[in-house]
């Protein structure tokens, strides 16, 4: 299981240096304004890097990057930070299946509020594992002040964090590191959609039109095409009895074979027993005559002792 542990928000909006520890269970409990509605804007932004921010809090208030980066005034045209501003999201999370934190962060840095989005630097940064938000080089100590790490300080030894090279990859790559899979996939896709949905504070109409569009896939039932699978299953259960009557008629030929190779060893080892009755009879048959012959002889050499 992944748990999300801790935030750290540096130059947004309200905040400019807060860490906010989240447990199984948060609730955001507070009177307006006092920055619910931005940290769940904070969460949303750096895990699936829409930037379509929550105009639910206050409508009027046109919620936008460049707002959250130099902290637009509720309802007015005015900035705190009005000049150029390097904002850092930073999000810890816990994997329990290896015992270890890893970070996910997201670095914007803008020249000024009127400045054309597609011109904000946004860089997106997943640390390895085993290093959590201290471990976070955000800041870098200049003489007594400190200030917020430029891009090329923004780093880890060992290469302890990796950039991803565009908005399309650090999805991607946020989605594997929580364990989703693919960003462009199914569940990436809904993951990225019901995430942005079910953090905007917007009413959900209906919500059964929400779960099938954005949880579950709408069933949708065809006649044509379950009668065509029916035809299928009967078929492949046709294939299956005439496949199972040839498994009976091969183990009836192989039963059968042993058979007649049992019978053909008997029949040879009877051959061999008659063989060698026979031998042995005819081994019997030659020493009676050769007996005889012995005695023959015998006889014939003392009937020509007599004569002489």
């Amino acid at each position: 299981m992944i748990r999300m542990i801790r935030m750290h928000l540096i130059n947004w909006h309200n905040f400019v240096d807060d860490i906010i520890d989240f447990k199984n269970i948060t609730y955001l409990i507070g009177l307006n304004a006092v920055g619910k509605t931005t940290i769940i804007d904070a969460i949303r932004y750096c895990l699936t890097t829409n930037k379509e921010f929550n105009t639910a809090g206050n409508r009027k208030s046109a919620r936008s990057l460049q707002g959250s980066v130099h902290q637009k005034q509720r309802a007015e045209e005015s900035y705190l930070r009005p000049n150029h501003t390097v904002t850092y999201i930073g999000i810890e999370f816990f994997d329990e299946s290896i015992n270890k934190k890893y970070v996910i962060s997201v670095r914007v840095e803008s020249e000024s509020p009127k400045q054309e989005l597609r011109h904000v630097s946004q860089d997106w940064y997943i640390s390895k594992p085993g290093n959590g938000l201290d471990n976070m080089p955000y800041f870098t100590v200049v003489g007594n002040n400190k200030r917020p790490a430029s891009r090329e300080e923004f780093k880890l030894p060992d290469r302890g964090l990796e950039k991803a090279p565009s908005q399309a990859e650090a999805r991607r790559r946020i989605c594997r590191t929580l364990g989703i899979g693919d960003a462009e996939a199914p569940l990436g896709k809904k993951f990225n959609e019901v995430f942005h949905m079910g953090t905007s504070l917007e009413d959900i109409n209906d919500i059964r039109k929400f779960i099938y569009t954005y949880i579950l896939p709408e069933p949708e039932i065809d006649v044509e095409i379950l009668h065509k699978d029916m035809r299928e299953l009967e078929r492949l259960q046709e294939i299956l009895e005439e496949a199972q009557e040839k498994e009976k008629l091969l183990k009836d030929i192989m039963d059968r074979l042993t058979q007649a190779k049992e019978l053909d060893s008997k029949i040879k080892v009877n051959e061999a027993l008659v063989s060698y009755a026979k031998w042995q009879d005819a081994k019997e048959k030659q020493d009676k005559k050769i007996e005889e012959i012995e005695e023959a002889r015998s006889n014939f050499e003392k009937c020509d002792i007599l004569l002489d």
